[in-house]
């Protein structure tokens, strides 16, 4: 339910409105108290309710009243959960309008966010805009796909030239726009449009792409920097990935290159869950491209990618697209068996035979021949992508420490031992090399090592327990795994270790707060040794 405060002094405080059946409408004040007061409060972010309003104290509104003797608990996270008489149901007049005070302060609640430029700006602005008087600049509203106007909204000009967010309304000295926009962003309009007087607009999750959408069309740059801030909070929220892939569609269609750049390393960071989802096989191929060349994409191993590739293909049909994708895959990084196994187990093999001898073959050489003869005759091949692994996430390469784990061990250190091999080459198989992963909650824990010089805790460390191959480097990384399940942020391993940022620094926040930590062991030969 969406919910604003109207003709208050600040933005904590005003009657209460809420939206219903494609309008603004108000509440009736009868029942109405603190404990209702809360619900809207927290629903907006505030901590708290201070005071509750009746009478209409922040004058009346002008739309239907929706509601009437409201009955909440004060738990309750939203009015819809509340008793009430019914949708437009009362016995009321507008001076009997409901409204409240909230406390200034914002809960931690990742839901909801503040853009706050007002400076020294007062709100008496906005109220100039709730008042949409005396006006010189007119936008109509029509909802997409019907064409029916959904009323004018009027700005001032004048106020406008007071904000650099709003030159693309004082273009040409227009006095009048016509706004083409979802029914979904109709809540949003008059937010938005006021934003431009009192510098102040609350974003939640469901209002953040139509502010977005509003701030592009309007040229408003600051605010569009805002809700790039807030996308993240969405993205981990949809396990089927659809959400996800709605806003990267999105973030192409408004040309915001930040925000493709931002949803898109979160997919290349899940790209093993989301080939597992119904979703993959809906995907275009030029978002399995931009995900395959994207330097940070995380799968399984190369194998779990070739056959994700393979059911994608069935279910969409074979075409030349296919073959850019097929040159995306590092077959170098399949062992010989999988190499054997290829004309076997994917339907690609026989439409796109050439394409998969050309690269078996280099995959088999690169198995077989030891590196000194391959940087002597073919180093420029070395250096391309193919023959670089990637950082892989199967149980080869790989160990998990889960959130359930870490939190067993009582603030102390946890260490778990485990082998990989020394490099993919066929060549190093029988040739495995120990690791010793550990998690440092605080600092007592590891204060006998050198590496542990960071006052800022949790701290991971990666050491090899081994001699290795002086032709082999290790670009190892680190994970931050949400509910054992999507990755959430990534980082390297510097001299052996990784300091874990505070919570609200991670690339994209957990819901639960539930994180395990992965290490990845990436081995790549040292093509300038």
């Amino acid at each position: 339910m969406e919910v604003q405060l109207v003709n208050g002094n600040s933005f904590n405080e005003g009657r209460v409105e809420i939206y219903y059946d494609g309008q603004w409408g108000t509440i009736c004040d009868d029942n109405w108290d603190m404990a209702d007061a809360q619900v809207v409060c927290r629903s907006l972010g505030f901590t708290e309710a201070t005071e509750v309003k009746t009478s209409a104290a922040f004058g009346e509104g002008s739309g239907p009243i929706i509601l009437d003797d409201i009955s909440c608990v004060g738990t309750e996270t939203s009015l819809i959960q509340c008793g009430s008489g019914g949708w437009m149901k009362h016995n009321c007049g507008h001076g009997e309008d409901a409204g409240v005070v909230c406390a200034k302060t914002m809960a931690n609640n990742p839901a909801i966010f503040v853009s706050d430029y007002c400076g020294n700006f007062s709100e008496d602005l906005g109220l100039l805009y709730d008042n949409q008087q005396n006006c010189d600049i007119n936008i109509t509203v029509i909802i997409s796909n019907s064409s029916e106007s959904h009323g004018v909204t009027c700005l001032h000009s004048l106020i406008l030239r007071t904000n650099s967010e709003a030159s693309i309304l004082l273009q040409g000295n227009k006095t009048s726009y016509t706004l083409l926009l979802e029914e979904e962003c109709l809540p949003s309009v008059n937010r938005f449009f006021r934003y431009f007087y009192s510098r102040q607009i609350v974003i939640t999750l469901d209002s953040v792409k139509c502010i977005h959408k509003l701030a592009s069309a309007f040229g408003a740059p600051e605010l569009q920097a805002d809700c790039r801030k807030i996308f993240p909070y969405l993205l981990p929220l949809d396990p089927s990935f659809r959400r996800p892939l709605e806003l990267y569609r999105y973030s192409l269609s408004s040309r915001d290159s930040s925000l493709q750049q931002l949803i898109l390393q979160y997919l290349a960071w899940n790209c093993e869950g989301l080939s597992r989802t119904e979703v993959w096989l809906s995907l275009k191929p030029e978002t399995i491209g931009d995900l395959l060349s994207h330097t940070d994409v995380m799968v399984e191993s190369e194998w779990s990618l070739l056959k994700a590739l393979d059911r994608w293909a069935q279910a969409n049909g074979p075409g030349e697209i296919m073959k850019t994708l097929l040159e995306m895959v590092r077959f170098p990084m399949l062992t010989p068996e999988q190499l054997f196994k290829l004309q076997f187990n994917l339907t690609l093999y026989v439409r796109y035979n050439d394409v998969f001898q050309r690269n078996i073959l280099e995959a088999f050489e690169f198995h077989t021949v030891p590196f000194k003869v391959l940087r002597q005759y073919k180093s420029q091949e070395l250096r391309s992508d193919a023959f670089v692994p990637r950082c892989y996430s199967a149980s080869t390469w790989s160990m998990y420490l889960t959130h359930d784990l870490i939190t067993q061990n009582n603030g102390s250190s946890i260490s778990q031992l485990f082998e990989t091999p020394e490099h993919p080459s066929f060549i190093f198989h029988a040739q495995n090399i120990s690791w010793s992963f550990t998690y440092y909650d605080i600092k007592q824990a590891c204060q006998n090592y050198s590496f542990c010089s960071s006052d800022t805790f949790p701290m991971l460390h990666l050491a090899l327990t081994g001699s290795k191959d002086n032709t082999i480097w290790y670009k190892n990384k680190a994970l931050l795994v949400c509910q054992d399940s999507y990755v959430i942020d990534v980082f390297d391993f510097k001299n052996g270790t990784v300091v874990i940022p505070k919570a609200n620094r991670v690339g994209f926040p957990c819901p639960t707060g539930h994180t395990g930590v992965m290490a990845l062991v990436c081995p790549s030969y040292k093509l300038n040794a």
